[in-house]
């Protein structure tokens, strides 16, 4: 695959991803400035996490597609890191057909069956 192509598309997952999450966090604090929410204040102060929760839930399905384990998406809410993982997990995705990078070492291949 044509390496623009794949940046491309890549960049567009990424958007998908934290891109939204970001888009819905800046509309989420626009509401929360517009109006007060009273009440509970754990509630409160919870509500602008859940945007986060869609990226995460991308990279549960997508990780081990890509050679990553399940559990290696809930790196995704350290600061910084979690971007660098969604961006390396998109340019993975985009050459799933082709991969580029090394199996686990905990991956099991499956043998021809002898009869």
């Amino acid at each position: 695959m044509n390496q623009v192509v794949r940046c491309a598309l890549a960049a567009l997952i990424f958007l998908a991803g934290p891109g939204l999450a970001g888009y819905a966090r800046v509309l989420q604090a626009r509401a929360f400035a517009q109006e007060s929410f009273g009440g509970d204040p754990y509630v409160r102060d919870a509500l602008p996490l859940l945007p986060e929760l869609w990226p995460l839930a991308i990279l549960l399905v997508v990780l081990p597609w890509v050679g990553y384990r399940r559990r290696d998406a809930l790196l995704y809410v350290i600061p910084l890191y979690g971007w660098a993982l969604f961006a390396k997990a998109a340019w993975r995705l985009t050459a799933l057909r082709t991969p580029d990078w090394p199996p686990r070492d905990d991956t099991v291949t499956a043998a021809p069956r002898s009869a």
